[in-house]
């Protein structure tokens, strides 16, 4: 899992050829936090994650319309197909991806 940001999102996210998700949070956030193992395990088992921290990258957090955390975002081709808002289960997340890949 890496973290992404606007020097590095098109590569990343919008030219990446299988679905991406983009997770949005703080690390003030305990909901986040809780998040990032689950999230880490996901992408050890091969699914891309980033992470975009809105205190590093405002403008991205404001052009997709972030505005509670942590916000998951699923990519693919480039577009926002989906998002999931707030603390979840891994089998939700898996659901969320699998629609999309």
């Amino acid at each position: 899992m890496r973290s992404t940001g606007l020097a590095t999102f098109h590569e990343d996210v919008q030219l990446a050829e299988k679905p991406v998700i983009v997770d949005f949070w703080s690390p003030e956030c305990p909901p986040c936090r809780r998040l990032l193992p689950i999230l880490e395990g996901l992408s050890n088992e091969g699914i891309p994650v980033f992470k975009a921290t809105i205190e590093d990258e405002p403008e991205l957090a404001q052009h997709y319309g972030i505005s509670a955390l942590p916000t998951l975002v699923l990519f693919k081709g480039g577009e926002v197909v989906d998002r999931l808002v707030g603390l979840t289960s891994k089998e939700r997340i898996l659901n969320f991806y699998n629609r999309a890949a």
